[in-house]
């Protein structure tokens, strides 16, 4: 099967959650950042929420769907993950958005970098999920790896509908 037909049949397994709550905060609600949370135990619910995602999504995970989600993602070249990009898939489903995650949907710097600017009062429905290290300062003698760990942090993502092209933002304020 050619890439082009694997990324237009792309469709999400048997079961999936298509409901677009991937967040577990609802289809619409916007993920409240970590920032906002003030008790040790909303920033630890936050944190298994994503956690849950996270497994969530890669449950629904075949070798054929890694396979395929693979070839999308070196056809484009991106740097993501597929379990991420199995994440937003979900979300997009969900909200009946066409595309292809990290293609489609982008964060607000993406889209920028790209020749686009988020439309007026949109607000993002879509969000991502990123691992950050975090090491001890404290070095174990005799450790072969470096002690630490890793958190989830979520990111938000614009969808292609919710931009414009900057050189047309441009001409609509001329004309």
């Amino acid at each position: 099967m050619s890439i082009a037909k694997t990324i237009k049949s792309f469709t999400l397994p048997a079961g999936a959650n298509t409901s677009g709550d991937v967040r577990g905060l609802g289809s619409a609600a916007p993920i409240e950042g970590i920032k906002a949370m003030r008790t040790k135990e909303e920033k630890q619910a936050y944190a298994r929420r994503l956690r849950d995602n996270w497994k969530a999504a890669k449950k629904l995970l075949t070798d054929d769907k890694i396979s395929e989600i693979q070839a999308i993602i070196k056809t484009h070249g991106m740097k993501i993950s597929v379990t991420g990009y199995m994440c937003v898939a979900m979300q997009m489903r969900g909200q009946e958005l066409a595309g292809i995650p990290y293609l489609d949907a982008k964060t607000y710097k993406g889209w920028k970098e790209n020749g686009f600017q988020v439309k007026k009062g949109e607000k993002s429905t879509l969000s991502g999920i990123t691992w950050i290290g975090v090491s001890k300062k404290e070095p174990i003698e005799n450790a072969e790896e470096k002690p630490g760990y890793c958190f989830p942090k979520a990111y938000h993502l614009f969808h292609r509908t919710q931009v414009d092209a900057i050189g047309a933002v441009a001409i609509k304020a001329v004309a």
